[in-house]
């Protein structure tokens, strides 16, 4: 298993489960530090806040990338409800169960290389201080984590288009910009967490951007989407 993020433990806690079908031996590697929990801690929690949104969206981009470097735990970390039952689940195989253990964690390593063989996978592995190992594997699940994609719909519009460095740019009523008519306009939904911080992707933002793009749409205000609060003092750069 290649992958430290929420989909990876929900598989490698699958696998410990069947003891009928407990894989000979399981690799969880993760390029993390450590097998890492998800923030979900009340003050992580304003991130996912209109008014944060607005506040990262007037930021630079070099500051842009260096929050969302910081904050990826809040949206990209494995829930502690899960950690805890892997741990548990380990100790049980190692010392209360006849299949032993069976498992080996690697954080801090990443994968850089795989070959194919007679016999199986091979992955050459680099850990954080440029040690090298090597792991063979029969089968390999990846959870590394997604990119977004240009849907084919609008690949014929793709030149036409501004790009930031991690996707198209929007502008603040999540309209795309491009080079074509201002008053034709294309918007976007859960794809501008470059520009827009780690809620973007989150259902929890959705009616509150779903609003401002009918008032963009119409015109006019349609939805009240002022009066928001944060408990932070955060000065927006118009």
């Amino acid at each position: 298993m290649v992958g430290g993020g929420q989909s990876g433990a929900e598989v490698v806690w699958h696998l410990l489960l069947d003891l009928v079908r407990l894989p000979a031996q399981l690799v969880w590697i993760s390029n993390r530090p450590n097998f890492l929990p998800l923030d979900e801690s009340p003050f992580t929690n304003e991130l996912f806040n209109p008014v944060y949104s607005d506040y990262f969206f007037s930021l630079t981009r070099d500051r842009r990338d260096t929050l969302l470097a910081e904050q990826r735990l809040a949206s990209d970390g494995i829930s502690q409800g899960l950690l805890q039952r892997i741990y548990d689940r380990l100790y049980d195989l190692e010392f209360l169960e006849t299949a032993g253990r069976r498992v080996r964690l690697l954080p801090g390593h990443e994968v850089v290389d795989m070959q194919h063989t007679e016999r199986g996978c091979d992955l050459a592995l680099r850990d954080r201080w440029g040690a090298n190992r090597r792991v063979r594997a029969d089968v390999i699940v990846l959870g590394t984590g997604s990119s977004y994609v240009l849907p084919e719909a609008m690949e014929p519009l793709a030149e036409r288009l501004s790009w930031d460095r991690d996707g198209f740019a929007v502008g603040k009523d999540f309209s795309v910009e491009w080079d074509g008519p201002p008053e034709l306009r294309i918007y976007a939904q859960d794809a501008a967490r470059h520009m827009r911080g780690v809620a973007d992707p989150n259902l929890s933002l959705m009616a509150w951007r779903s609003a401002i793009i009918v008032n963009s749409l119409l015109g006019r205000q349609i939805y009240d989407v002022s009066g928001e609060s944060s408990v932070f003092d955060l000065e927006i750069n118009d």
